[in-house]
């Protein structure tokens, strides 16, 4: 258990770590994180893991409002290389509402965050169960999940 964003955080040097795969919920605040200089920096590490050859698959879940937010962002990592999926947060259990990432099905990185959607502290678990479960409710997730594209799409339709 660290403090996120601090000494021991596992961030972008646990991160550039990674050899073969990186699957993330991204479920703080979308633009409070991905638009301060942390979550640039963070997005310049994951852009290098994907020059490496690492898959990236990250899915962002939020409210309708603030996916539509923050479709930029989405946009720019998938034409980065990652692999982004959109999940809206009324439309998914609680239990699969979390903000965490799985590294090369080794390493899980839970992050709690407050009620506003910052991070209050960052959980690191190498255990082989912890790990497991993440992933499974990962492959939960990505089944309710729609692609950025498919998002956009649908939310056009609904507007016009």
């Amino acid at each position: 258990m660290v403090e996120p964003k601090g000494e021991y955080t596992f961030g972008q040097v646990g991160i550039g770590q990674a050899k073969r795969s990186v699957m993330a919920v991204s479920h703080a605040d979308l633009r409070a994180y991905w638009t301060q200089t942390w979550g640039q920096k963070y997005f310049a590490v994951n852009k290098d893991l994907v020059h490496r050859g690492v898959k990236i698959i990250r899915i962002f879940l939020a409210d309708r409002v603030q996916l539509l937010d923050a479709v930029d962002i989405m946009r720019q990592q998938q034409e980065a290389g990652i692999q982004v999926l959109v999940a809206v947060t009324d439309e998914v259990p609680k239990e699969l509402r979390e903000d965490y990432l799985v590294q090369d099905d080794e390493v899980l990185v839970r992050v709690e965050l407050t009620r506003e959607g910052l991070e209050r502290i960052e959980l690191i678990s190498v255990k082989p169960t912890d790990v497991r479960n993440a992933l499974s409710r990962f492959q939960q997730l990505c089944s309710l999940s729609i692609t950025l594209d498919e998002f956009t799409v649908q939310t056009t339709c609904s507007i016009a």
